[in-house]
């Protein structure tokens, strides 16, 4: 018995997710469930705040102590570590429900530099692996220290010039980044997509720039100037240049517009939401002063149905559930249907009279897509480990 309650300990350390991921939904719903109530500057500030903070930061903290030991094949998350990061989570938690901003902002920065600090620990004694998207990962830690660190300053010292750096690092550039930087590796993964050899000549990169660390440094840091460039006075170019690296990014490294060998829910969903979130790229740029609203393809269309969509994987591929599940599952098609109709109602909302009302339904449409997304995973997860019970 006590060699079981060690092994089972032992593979969740190796799978670190688990305290992670349940939080993250309790982040989500909760920022969500805020636009139901009477919209006022407050109600806006903490959406943002808890959407970031509280639901993406948890998914990214649970996918990166998973998966960056075995990324440069370190080693696993410690027993303190978990413990102070799941107890740096809650007391965010409290902090928001008190509104006592300061200890969030403090705390906030001691959370993303533990974050930090383990990646780059990680790094340090790696044994062998460095993945090519590992600059992404780097860039986009970076952005969120300095991101606090700005925030920090404009809220204690009411350094004004500081707050459209702090906003463009930390609530685009940090999750923008990563997310782009991740998926070089895991929408192609998903969808088995791998250009065939004769399909090289298409592609812009040869094999050698793209096996290049260096080079996707330089693609990084890039993407960054654009982010910090849009809170200047060049904030129309800077969003031409990142649309033309997005465009970029999707044919060399998503393989987007090449024929996906699977096919089914998972795949169409990718697509669709990509298609969405490369094309809105190229309508920021023409209609500058309504992007907070456009945005929203990135934010619904990425920050939630692709971050869901990968949630999923490693849910599914950590606990060893059917993969069938993302090729024929209902449940999965109705509940990223529901978020793709919720991003097009969030983003359409602002040509409505109605505009708090049309964020409401938004936000209940896309509480409902999560709601079934979630049940249907603990559903899947009570089965398999109900089997295994009965077979012992």
């Amino acid at each position: 018995m006590i060699l079981n309650y060690k092994s089972q300990w032992q593979n969740t350390l190796e799978n670190p997710y688990r305290f992670f991921f349940p939080l993250s939904i309790i982040g989500l719903i909760t920022g969500l469930a805020l636009v139901l109530r009477p919209i006022n500057a407050n109600i806006i500030f903490w959406h943002r705040e808890i959407l970031i903070t509280l639901y993406l930061m948890p998914v990214a903290t649970g996918f990166l102590y998973t998966a960056t030991p075995r990324f440069f094949n370190s080693y696993f998350a410690k027993n303190w570590e978990i413990f102070f990061t799941v107890l740096w989570i809650i007391l965010l938690f409290i902090f928001y429900f008190f509104n006592s901003l300061e200890l969030y902002l403090i705390f906030k920065f001691i959370y993303i530099f533990q974050i930090s600090f383990f990646v780059l620990m990680r790094y340090i004694k790696r044994k062998s692996g460095n993945p090519l998207f590992a600059p992404f990962i780097f860039i986009s830690l970076f952005c969120g220290i300095l991101g606090t660190i700005f925030q920090i300053l404009y809220n204690f010292y009411h350094l004004t010039y500081l707050y459209n750096y702090y906003y463009v690092l930390y609530y685009y550039a940090m999750f923008w980044i990563l997310l782009f930087g991740v998926g070089t590796k895991f929408f192609p993964m998903l969808t088995l997509t791998t250009p065939l050899s004769e399909d090289r000549k298409y592609q812009i990169l040869s094999k050698k720039l793209y096996n290049s660390h260096l080079f996707w440094y330089i693609y990084a840091i890039l993407f960054l100037l654009t982010f910090l460039f849009e809170a200047t006075n060049y904030q129309k170019i800077s969003l031409w240049v990142r649309a033309i690296l997005v465009l970029f990014l999707s044919h060399e490294a998503w393989y987007l517009y090449f024929p996906a060998q699977r096919k089914g829910i998972y795949t169409f969903f990718i697509k669709l939401y990509l298609y969405t979130i490369v094309i809105g790229h190229f309508i920021f740029p023409i209609f500058p002063e309504v992007k907070q609203h456009l945005y929203h393809t990135l934010f619904v269309g990425g920050y939630l149905g692709l971050v869901l969509i990968v949630f999923g994987r490693v849910i599914i591929s950590h606990e060893k559930l059917d993969l069938i599940l993302e090729v024929k599952s209902k449940i999965f098609a109705v509940s990223f249907s529901l978020i793709y109709i919720a991003l097009w109602t969030r983003v359409t909302a602002y040509l409505i009279n109605s505009y708090e009302n049309h964020l409401k339904y938004a936000s209940l449409t896309a509480l409902l897509g999560i709601l079934l997304f979630v049940g249907f995973l603990i559903k899947n997860l009570y089965n398999k480990y109900k089997s295994i019970k009965t077979e012992m």
